[in-house]
């Protein structure tokens, strides 16, 4: 199934005029596992944006998130105002919580029961595909050595990538943001390799001449949905200005630069790449992107 990406050629990255791209040094994790085709869902789109926001906004150096129940529910416009004008806050929240805690995504850091919100991310629990049950990790810590230990991948998203706005119990942010939508946005920072690719890996994500995208089989599998659902998903991010079309060469495969910025040869190749419109600034500066021959527009 291809989908063609609306104003293609008006999309298409062809100078670097202009403020394309954002570079960013602040940055989260989402763990890998939670986005696959075994994998539980999420109790309720709420439990899942929750988390989003519980893992954007966690301070690895505390051990614990930086947003209180009370934050979460006014950022996320939850809030709602009672009889006597004081704030009334959602169940919807505290279940959502509860529910993060039950299965072992969170941990509560006080004995105070008033504050148990002060929470922090653990390990994302495994799930047993035939059990249909989730079974805490709580024997590994929270900290990139020992996710790499055990072979528990994540993905770097940028902070701005995911705004608080996308996460809110509005109708816009439901209607526009969904679970499927997101975690597309997030399986795409998966494979997105700049030193590589300058973007997402056109295997993942591949764009003809013409706008056309083919998506890999794999990738949609992942994300429980078929090619014309996730490739709508990724136009629709296209559209939102999150993810943008480039002109990258190639040689041996490897990406060497946009095109424009280095002398094209009969040994390079030009492909259309899918990148990040918020790119996270350590990897941009990376000493391999300085030694490329060509140049990133940003």
């Amino acid at each position: 199934m291809n989908g063609q990406i609306p104003n293609f050629q008006s999309l298409l990255k062809k100078s670097s005029s202009g403020n394309q791209f954002e570079v960013h040094h602040k940055w989260f994790i989402i763990q890998r596992k939670i986005i696959s085709e075994v994998y539980g869902e999420f109790d309720s789109l709420h439990a899942f944006k929750i988390y989003l926001y519980l893992c954007k906004y966690y301070n690895f150096n505390k051990g614990r998130t930086r947003r209180s129940k009370k934050r979460i529910n006014n950022d996320l416009k939850y809030t709602k105002k009672s009889a006597n004008g004081k704030p009334k806050y959602s169940m919807k929240v505290r279940r959502a919580l509860e529910w993060l805690e039950k299965t072992g995504f969170i941990e509560k850091v006080s004995s105070d029961t008033k504050r148990w919100y002060r929470s922090k991310i653990l390990v994302a629990p495994d799930y047993h595909p035939v059990k249909k049950q989730f079974f805490a990790c709580r024997e590994i810590q929270l900290d990139f050595q020992q996710l790499k230990d055990h072979n528990q991948g994540y993905i770097r998203i940028p902070q701005d990538a995911i705004k608080d706005s996308m996460l809110a119990n509005t109708t816009l942010a439901k209607r526009e943001w969904t679970e499927r939508k997101l975690k597309t946005l997030i399986l795409l920072y998966a494979h997105c390799w700049i030193e590589y690719f300058g973007g997402i890996d056109p295997a993942i994500v591949a764009i003809d001449p013409n706008g056309n995208i083919t998506l890999d089989e794999g990738f949609c599998y992942a994300l429980k949905g078929s090619k014309k659902e996730i490739t709508k998903a990724v136009i629709s991010l296209i559209k939102d200005g999150l993810f943008q079309p480039v002109r990258c060469l190639f040689k041996d495969e490897i990406y060497i630069g946009d095109a424009g910025t280095y002398q094209s040869t009969a040994k390079t190749i030009e492909r259309v790449v899918l990148r990040p419109t918020y790119l996270i600034q350590s990897t941009v500066e990376s000493e391999a992107m300085m030694n490329k021959k060509g140049k990133i527009i940003l």
